[in-house]
């Protein structure tokens, strides 16, 4: 950061001092190091994505194949609806 920048954490450090500013921010960055990064062998929804789309795929495969979409076409037509 350069000298003729302001820090975005002027206004905390004047009211909590330079001292308890650095401590907590370095208390959040191990933190999120520990949860979130450094394979901590966490679950992780960014890593799941072709289980995700495997899933998807078998839910859209499922009715068809047991015939229950069909059945769900045929009721659907069954019922009329006016606006």
């Amino acid at each position: 950061m350069s000298a003729n920048q302001p820090c975005i954490f002027e206004g905390l450090q004047r009211r909590i001092g330079k001292y308890h500013l650095d401590q907590r921010l370095s208390i959040q960055a191990d933190h999120s190091v520990k949860y979130f990064g450094k394979g901590s062998g966490k679950f992780h929804w960014e890593n799941m994505v072709p289980e995700l789309e495997s899933i998807s795929r078998s839910l859209k495969v499922g009715p068809t194949a047991s015939g229950l979409e069909r059945k769900g076409m045929r009721e659907n037509e069954k019922c009329a609806f006016s606006l």
